[in-house]
Order: C-alpha cells, then structure tokens, then sequence
C-alpha cells in the first residue's frame, strides 16, 4: 500500500484464536493503550475519565492493543 498500511489475514486453531480473544479483551478494551493519551494504561484498568475519552473504533483499539503487546514484548527482551 502506498501509505505503508498492510491487511493482515489469519487463519488461527481453535486455541490461538481464543489466546488472541484474551489478549484483546485485556488490552482493547476502552480506554486501554489509547495513544492519544498523555500516559496510556497498559497496566490494570482504566479509569472513568480514560474509557470516556476514548473515541476509537473497536477495530482502532484492537490496532492500538496489538501494537502495545507487540512494543512490550519487544522491550521485555524475551
């Protein structure tokens, strides 16, 4: 794509794509890894004032989600 953006299809087992479910229910949930935010939550919940705030689509936060899990895994080192 000209922009740099790709589309990604997956074909995932039963159990990935409950693994993948949970991860996004964790972590696309709103008000979660909201880029937007001066200090995104990535840990715990959010508070009111964040899931309020939160204008993204689901389809946005579950970007937004597996950009976060992908930056955390990288910086964790393993």
């Amino acid at each position: 794509d000209p922009d740099g953006m790709s589309r990604a299809i997956l074909w995932a087992t039963p159990a990935l794509r409950a693994e993948i479910d949970a991860v996004l229910a964790a972590w696309a949930a709103p008000g979660k890894c909201n880029p937007n935010d001066e200090t995104p939550c990535l840990d715990g919940q959010p508070d009111e004032a964040a899931v309020e705030r939160d204008s993204r689509t689901a389809a946005q936060r579950r970007h937004d989600a597996l950009s976060a899990v992908a930056r955390a895994t990288l910086a964790s080192g393993q």
